[in-house]
């Protein structure tokens, strides 16, 4: 079976970090990709719901700001859960991720290139 993703997209916000178990850096970010197309002349976006580990997670935190653009490997899976008020079964889909890829920074309004 495979269960394998690729992603380019933008930091929505600043990674969340913390520390498990036996120090290990966990960091839990989202990434938003513009579709290809649009609906009734709108711009589509997904939003995909990140978990880097250890080094990786430690070079986003260190190096990606909100608005960077990544490129983002791994594989999907569910978190399953009890809504505690509505005793509704819910889940949700995160990337497990496994590469990180800084593409660039969010490019600033006030630059310009001039030609010579």
């Amino acid at each position: 079976m495979l269960n394998n993703i690729t992603i380019a997209g933008r930091l929505v916000r600043e990674p969340e970090v913390r520390i498990v178990g036996a120090g290990v850096t966990v960091c839990d970010f989202s990434v938003a990709v513009d579709r290809d197309f649009k609906n009734n002349g709108e711009k589509m976006t997904d939003f995909f719901e990140c978990t880097a580990w250890r080094a990786t997670a430690e070079f986003l935190v260190k190096y990606i700001r909100k608005g960077d653009m990544m490129v983002v490997t791994g594989s999907m899976f569910s978190k399953k859960w009890q809504d505690k008020e509505t005793g509704q079964n819910r889940s949700k889909m995160y990337l497990d991720v496994k590469n990180l890829y800084a593409v660039g920074p969010k490019k600033e309004s006030s630059f310009v290139v001039e030609q010579p």
